[in-house]
């Protein structure tokens, strides 16, 4: 692992993110996307390529693409390639983060022409529009998120900040019909514009309060991007106990059974996990 920066609680302070080259080995990651790859090939029942076999998962079977990347994000195999980490838990403590706390799953984040569209702009490519993590979290207030690319990002819908938005504070957020809350920067802000250009390996850490969306389609992205971020409260935080450590995500159960396998389905499958570990 190279070493990311000298002092990234610095900039962090300063700037509210750091991007981290080289964070994590490119082989690493490359497993996580190759895991992925595996995952919608097995959904999907057809080899290919992971663009094409997500790409037709979502015009197919879009209950089975929404929940595959949900299962993916939570999978095992995910969080021992890039989340229970020590050097990721090293990362946190120097930004002082002092007893971190994962304030929800994983969430993934693909995006390209063909598999994510404005709905009141049909062609419109968009993405997350700005806005601030802490708003949908509300936990914390020295939360972070860390966003990790699995593939290299240029123009294929790169991750823009504005640098030092986190210290204005809590925006307004507003939902103009896209489902997705925006908060929209001041032209002050908006001249602190930083595109984010990621290698495979690299990590972007930022303040829940930074002000951050997908460059849209309209100022130049296109192309496949693929990417997952975790999110992190800290547990020793004064305002967050004060708040009886309030968590905005609520996971709720679908108490319908909409499935009843029989007795011979469920030893099969047991039986079947037995056989793929010898």
């Amino acid at each position: 692992m190279k070493p990311y920066t000298p002092n990234p609680f610095e900039k962090y302070v300063d700037e509210g993110y750091v991007l981290l080259k080289g964070f994590y080995s490119p082989s690493r990651v490359e497993r996580a996307l190759e895991y992925l790859s595996q995952c919608a090939t097995r959904a999907l029942e057809r080899e290919g390529d992971l663009h094409a076999n997500l790409q037709a998962l979502r015009e197919l079977f879009p209950e089975r693409y929404s929940n595959l990347l949900n299962a993916f994000v939570r999978s095992m195999t995910l969080r021992e390639l890039l989340f229970n980490d020590p050097s990721l838990m090293n990362l946190l403590t120097q930004l002082q983060l002092i007893e971190p706390v994962y304030t929800t799953y994983p969430v993934s984040h693909l995006i390209s022409e063909d598999l994510w569209s404005n709905p009141n702009k049909p062609g419109e490519i968009v993405g997350s529009p700005w806005h601030q993590d802490w708003a949908s979290m509300q936990g914390s207030l020295n939360a972070l998120t860390c966003w990790i690319p699995l593939l290299d990002v240029g123009e294929n819908f790169p991750l823009q900040c504005i640098a030092g938005s986190h210290r204005d504070g809590l925006r307004p957020h507003e939902d103009h019909g896209n489902t997705f809350p925006e908060a929209a920067p001041t032209p002050t802000q908006q001249q602190n514009i930083v595109t984010l250009h990621c290698e495979r390996g690299d990590m972007v850490i930022f303040s829940s309060f930074l002000l951050h969306r997908t460059r849209p389609q309209s100022a130049g992205s296109s192309g496949f991007r693929a990417a997952v971020s975790i999110r992190f409260d800290d547990m020793s935080d004064e305002s967050y106990r004060n708040r009886d450590y309030y968590c905005a995500y609520r996971h709720t159960v679908d108490r319908e059974i909409r499935t009843f396998p029989t007795s011979e389905e469920i030893v099969h499958s047991i039986k079947k996990g037995n056989e793929a570990l010898h």
